[in-house]
């Protein structure tokens, strides 16, 4: 594995900056539980169905749950590649709306605290599939680790799910200060996730993007809401997205317009140019 992320390395050289890759989304979160997943599995399915080639990643190298959340049992995953014998190419799998899927890998006591490991392979890999790619939808794992960051970090933007109670508002603004401690090229959007009314949303927001103004050197942007829906509930439970199990629910209309509001607004780079997903996580890797 480490001979294939140095020849690799070799090969992109210094052109990470001349070629354009897939456009970067990670979904995140500063805790567990904001539905972080559920919205990275409905937004690549949104994205999808307005056109765009998709691949969502399930980089949660400890504790995936994409595969669950689409009601699939994967034959491989992200373990099995780390391990070595099974190439990308059998592990990645068509979801809905043609996206496809690259599940992660859960409960297996030997990696655990082997991040590093499956990152690398995952950002090797991935530099060969975005060339293929409109956008990759990155699912990172939840809380401040050094994973999380990376992936954050190395991507276009940043969607971080949050929701409407205060523990919730800290680690989102955890996450943000060590973000913005990192990089500022990435554009980070606040999404807030089951709200029972549309203003609860962007008074969320307000309240977050005034601290991160008085004490850090960082914009933040406004996405949206997910309301609260008991139809997100059912679809969890019955392992579908609920974009596809009740398209003409609330948060199925939600999702698909901040879709729409991703594609109206492209990112740039500062240069005016894209680079890969490896090409970032090498440049963010050096010392």
């Amino acid at each position: 594995m480490n001979d294939q992320a140095a020849k690799l390395r070799d090969q992109m050289g210094n052109q990470s900056n001349i070629r354009t890759g897939a456009r970067k989304i990670a979904v995140t979160s500063g805790k567990g539980g904001t539905g972080k997943s559920n919205t990275s599995v409905n937004l690549s399915i949104a994205l999808a169905k307005l056109g765009q080639r998709v691949m969502l990643v399930d980089a949660d190298t400890n504790l995936a749950n994409v595969d669950i959340l689409l009601g699939v049992s994967s034959k491989y995953t992200l373990h099995d590649v780390a391990k070595g014998g099974i190439p990308l190419s059998e592990v990645v799998f068509t979801g809905p709306a043609g996206i496809q899927v690259l599940p992660g890998t859960s409960g297996i006591v030997e990696l655990v605290g082997n991040d590093g490991m499956i990152r690398n392979e995952i950002t090797t890999s991935l530099a060969v599939y975005e060339r293929d790619l409109d956008i990759m939808v990155i699912d990172t794992g939840a809380g401040i680790n050094e994973t999380v960051v990376h992936f954050v970090t190395a991507a276009d933007e940043a969607i971080i799910v949050t929701q409407p109670e205060p523990t919730a508002l800290a680690d989102a603004y955890a996450l943000i200060k060590i973000i913005s401690s990192r990089s500022v090229r990435t554009r980070l959007y606040i999404l807030v996730n089951g709200v029972r009314r549309p203003s609860d949303g962007f008074d969320v927001f307000e309240q977050l993007q005034l601290v991160v103004q008085n004490f850090l050197n960082i914009q933040i942007h406004f996405l949206g809401n997910i309301p609260y829906d008991t139809n997100v509930i059912n679809a969890v439970n019955r392992q579908q997205p609920y974009l596809l199990m009740a398209p003409k629910t609330e948060a199925s209309i939600a999702i698909s317009s901040i879709a729409r509001k991703l594609l109206k607004h492209p990112p740039v780079a500062p240069d005016g140019k894209k680079e890969t997903l490896f090409g970032r996580l090498m440049r963010g890797s050096k010392p």
